[in-house]
């Protein structure tokens, strides 16, 4: 065979070769991207139906806790009606025990109150009323420890009721815890101004304790909101004394008179002064 010959032949052999390769080569790469395709699509499918799986989870779950909202609030309705129900028979039991207290205080019968009282706080610590009852009870018993107790509670349920701190203040003043007393009955004063007993029990403190002028002052008030309460007078005709103005309380002891023409009291004071000189 020719050089020639060869050189043809070995030229369409390779030809044939890269031929065939290429179409190798051609078919193998349209399977891949086919298969790639079919892949991102099969990805595409799964990511689908797991995000619809999820939407599907969240909506179920929120159904779940929608029916469970719905069941605890069926059955708590029972519950409020329960205890709104018992709370209604409990406020009829204590006020027909104050009632029965209350009858028992106006026949003088304080002990049986006094229980009655008491059972009526172990069922309602907060019930106003019996509050103030076994307060006033205690305090006109001269049990002053047991009267302060629940004046101090009283502070609490009514801190506007200026007769509390009046109280409170009595319970203190009895017992010589002046600072305490003189306290109780400042507040007493801020919350109602109108009343003249009221300064008269700041005078007394102030008596008490030797502070003459700060008592004079308060008598001074307590005189000026009730002119002719005698009373009154006398705290002031007193209070001057003490402190040396005799003077002034020879003109308040003719004040009295004045008022009541056969205060022989007051008669009688005015008669010492003038003894006196004044």
């Amino acid at each position: 065979m020719s050089p020639l010959t060869l050189n043809i032949f070995f030229t369409a052999f390779f030809s044939s070769i890269a031929g065939i390769a290429i179409i190798f080569i051609r078919h193998h790469t349209s399977s891949f991207l086919k298969t790639t395709k079919k892949r991102k699509e099969l990805l595409k499918e799964r990511k689908r139906e797991l995000i619809e799986n999820k939407e599907r989870e969240t909506a179920i779950k929120k159904e779940l806790e929608r029916r469970q909202n719905m069941e605890n609030e069926t059955e708590e309705m029972p519950k409020k009606e329960e205890l709104t129900e018992k709370k209604r028979n409990s406020d009829t039991e204590v006020n027909s025990l104050f009632k029965k207290a209350d009858l028992l205080l106006g026949r003088g019968m304080d002990k049986d109150a006094e229980r009655i009282l008491i059972q009526i706080l172990a069922i309602n610590e907060d019930h106003t009323k019996a509050n103030i009852a076994l307060g006033m009870l205690f305090l006109r018993r001269g049990e002053h420890k047991k009267a302060e107790s629940m004046q101090k509670k009283l502070t609490e349920l009514r801190p506007r009721d200026p007769a509390v701190y009046t109280n409170l203040g009595l319970c203190h003043f009895n017992q010589k815890k002046f600072s305490e007393a003189l306290e109780a009955f400042q507040k007493a004063v801020e919350l109602d101004s109108s009343r003249g007993a009221r300064y008269v029990n700041l005078g007394k403190v102030y008596f008490a304790i030797e502070e003459y002028e700060d008592a004079e002052k308060s008598f001074q008030k307590a005189i000026k909101l009730e002119p002719r309460n005698i009373e009154f007078l006398f705290l002031l005709a007193d209070t001057l004394k003490e402190n040396k103005k005799l003077s002034e309380a020879k003109a308040v002891f003719e004040r009295i008179v004045q008022i009541q023409p056969f205060n022989e009291e007051a008669k009688e004071e005015i008669k010492s002064l003038n003894i006196l000189g004044f």
